[in-house]
């Protein structure tokens, strides 16, 4: 079980960084033992003008509740950065998960989104590289 968990996060990984092309033929073959990457829902991207509602910081990490303008909250990973309630937050692109859990705080973030482009109040804001994800995660 372990080792279908592990190969399932480093294909994730993979995906991420380098786009579904550039999965190792290792991590495809147990694809089909682990859930399919959920298709990205419409609302997702871009997310433009989301408010701020909440923020957990952990280490290198802040984790961003943003509702966006139609109503749907969605959990932001970014590197540690300045965020208040009330900020406007947008993510041009990235990568969504319907579902991430946490193990070091304990917390499944539903509608979790790891962004390729990050602005904050208008600024471009820092983003997590391949080799810089957010710690403690299982991507469901």
């Amino acid at each position: 079980m372990r080792s279908n968990i592990s190969r399932s996060v480093a294909a994730a990984l993979f995906t991420l960084a380098l786009g579904a092309s550039a999965i190792p033929a290792a991590f495809a073959a147990d694809e089909a033992e682990a859930p399919a990457t959920p298709v990205v829902p419409a609302f997702v991207f871009p997310i433009n003008g989301a408010k701020v509602v909440d923020r957990i910081a952990q280490g290198i990490s802040i984790y961003i509740a943003a509702q966006t303008p139609g109503g749907e909250t969605v959990w932001i990973a970014a590197p540690v950065c300045e965020v208040k309630q009330g900020d406007t937050v947008s993510v041009p692109a990235g990568k969504f998960f319907p579902e991430v859990f946490n193990s070091a705080l304990g917390v499944t973030f539903r509608n979790f989104v790891i962004p390729t482009k990050l602005q904050l109040n208008g600024a471009e804001q820092p983003v997590f590289t391949a080799h810089g994800l957010p710690q403690f995660c299982t991507f469901r």
